[in-house]
């Protein structure tokens, strides 16, 4: 299965495009700002994904949910998944899906979250993602 995150929307604030699995678009993805300081967001590149265990540290706030598409081999950055969140402050690094986005969220996360993981629990040959997208220009701050 082919996961294919194409970057589009860049803030100082937060990051944002589009979830492609398969070459279809299911959703949208928030993540921190385009930068060199953590939180960041991931690398442009090609990583595996495997669906692992939620881990303790996101456990807590996710109980419901025994297990989350953990992504592999990040550069400089540990514990990267793809869960529920709705805003750049629910994330260090990870990827939240949700439909529809505005300026610096997603909406809907844990629905679109289910049903991503309906689609990627359907993988026989592996999942990898494929991130594109970097800044035109140096990210400036955005104005509320």
């Amino acid at each position: 299965m082919k996961l294919e995150l194409i970057r589009d929307t860049f803030t100082s604030d937060s990051t944002s495009g589009r979830l492609y699995v398969n070459g279809i678009e299911e959703c949208y993805i928030l993540e921190p700002p385009f930068r060199d300081v953590k939180p960041r967001c991931i690398p442009v590149g090609q990583y595996q994904v495997q669906i692992d265990t939620t881990p303790p540290h996101l456990a807590e706030r996710f109980p419901n949910y025994g297990l989350m598409p953990h992504i592999l081999n990040v550069p400089e950055m540990e514990g990267i998944y793809i869960h529920p969140g709705n805003f750049p402050r629910d994330t260090l690094g990870c990827l939240l899906p949700g439909r529809p986005r505005g300026k610096h969220y997603v909406a809907h996360s844990r629905t679109v979250f289910e049903w991503l993981m309906l689609l990627l629990e359907e993988a026989t040959d592996g999942i990898t993602l494929v991130v594109s997208g970097t800044p035109p220009r140096p990210v400036e701050k955005v104005q509320p």
